[in-house]
């Protein structure tokens, strides 16, 4: 059959070019075979940043988060919805937590690493 990244490339040239509603509908196709793939979920949440449709970019983040709870990149998505759907609150909890997993500390601990490093 056809690889879940075959579903991504051919999705990300049709955002590209702008034929967005094919691109989505080759993305459902793809993740009804593949409903863990990260790839296809990425390319969802790029359609979706995309098109601004915040609301649905943030169930795909979720979905990526759940997937891979521990990948930095997904929280940093995460985050930017939220911003975009005026959530800072949360924007700013998800994104530390996206911080927390990229460097392995703690936010406070970050935090103070960062501190005593300035003059």
């Amino acid at each position: 059959g056809i690889e879940d990244i075959t579903y991504v490339s051919y999705a990300k040239c049709l955002r590209i070019i702008g034929n967005t509603k094919l691109a989505k509908r080759v993305l459902t196709e793809g993740l009804l075979l593949y409903p863990k793939s990260e790839q296809i979920l990425l390319e969802f949440h790029n359609l979706y940043d995309y098109l601004g449709d915040w609301e649905s970019a943030k169930k795909i983040a979720y979905n990526l988060i759940s997937v891979n709870p521990k990948q930095a990149e997904y929280y940093f998505r995460l985050g930017r919805t939220h911003s975009y759907l005026k959530n800072y609150t949360k924007a700013k909890q998800v994104y530390q937590t996206g911080l927390q997993y990229r460097h392995g500390l703690t936010f406070k601990k970050l935090i103070k690493k960062y501190k005593d490093l300035l003059p």
